[in-house]
């Protein structure tokens, strides 16, 4: 367990990694067991890239195209990843740490055990994503696109999902009771949640008007 979880999450398996330096990734390259500093792969683009047993320190992925890709056992500790690309990739025990990343999408990828923690992930795009066993620790989340995505063990800790959209997502065992969450978008999605009553009644205008409900008070 961690940070009060009520289920548990693995940790990337990181040995003891040697410092060295790496290429931009390409199409079809293994990287594994190094850790980086800085490395600088702005716009890079790959497919089918795999990324294991990773440290990567103040790493720059801004714009980066590496969909289909594969990472396993990889923790970023600072960074860039503004309007990176990585459409259906697969991350597993990965964290995310510290790293701004407004923009960045995630669509249609399989992500498992994963930590983001202090990330800035406004205008994320998540849409039709599996997540399980994820921790969303102080993220910005602001506008944010959770639609049509799959949530199953995902705990939301003090983060900021204004305008977050959850239209068409289905939901397992999510927490959001400490999170601020008053605007959401598709408030329908949120069915399996658990929410506190000041949320609720923060959310009410949202659910009325979701429901067509007519509420006249006169």
């Amino acid at each position: 367990m961690m940070d009060g979880l009520d289920f548990k999450i693995a940790a990337p398996k990181l040995p003891n990694l040697s410092l060295g330096s790496v290429e931009t990734p390409t199409t079809g390259v293994t990287l594994e067991a190094i850790q980086i500093d800085e490395p600088d792969w702005t716009a890079a683009s790959a497919k089918r890239a795999t990324f294991d047993t990773i440290v990567a320190n103040r790493a720059d992925l801004t714009r980066a195209v590496l969909r289909d890709t594969g990472w396993q056992d990889v923790r970023f500790n600072g960074g860039q990843a503004s309007g990176a690309d990585l459409t259906a990739a697969s991350w597993r025990r990965l964290e995310f740490i510290d790293v701004r990343a407004s923009g960045l999408v995630m669509a249609e990828a399989d992500i498992r055990d994963i930590v983001f923690r202090n990330a800035k992930l406004d205008l994320a795009n998540f849409r039709f994503c599996h997540l399980a066993r994820v921790l969303f620790d102080n993220c910005l989340l602001v506008d944010a696109d959770f639609g049509g995505a799959q949530l199953d063990h995902v705990s939301f800790v003090g983060c900021d999902l204004a305008q977050a959209d959850f239209s068409g997502a289905r939901l397992a065992r999510v927490d959001l009771r400490s999170s601020s969450m008053s605007t959401i978008k598709g408030v329908a999605g949120l069915k399996g949640a658990k929410i506190t009553t000041a949320q609720l009644m923060a959310l009410a205008p949202s659910l009325a008007a979701e429901l067509g409900l007519n509420v006249d008070d006169s």
